[in-house]
């Protein structure tokens, strides 16, 4: 099976950073590699999709929520969803 166009990109951008391994850093240093990678791995956001930073009621207080929808949808349209949960840190 093929990986994802976006998902390659991501590799071949930290193969070619000549960076270390992400297994041999500490967390605090593994996060500031990601937060340096970032910003060459995001590109410009499509102006056909609208984002809204938002806040949802949480069991110990607000929750941080991103939305993205096209920009062409009327702000009352009923569109589908994907809630995308990041791994990592379950315990």
């Amino acid at each position: 099976m093929a990986l994802d166009p976006e998902s390659q990109r991501l590799l071949d951008l930290m193969a070619a950073a000549n960076r270390p391994a992400w297994n041999s850093l500490s967390p605090q240093a593994a996060r500031d590699l990601y937060l340096s990678l970032r910003p060459g791995a995001q590109g410009p956001r499509p102006a056909e999709v609208k984002v809204v930073d938002r806040t949802i009621p949480g069991p110990a207080g607000e929750l941080p929520v991103r939305l993205y929808r096209p920009a062409s949808a009327p702000a009352d349209a009923t569109l589908p969803a994907l809630v995308h949960a990041h791994g990592g840190g379950w315990v």
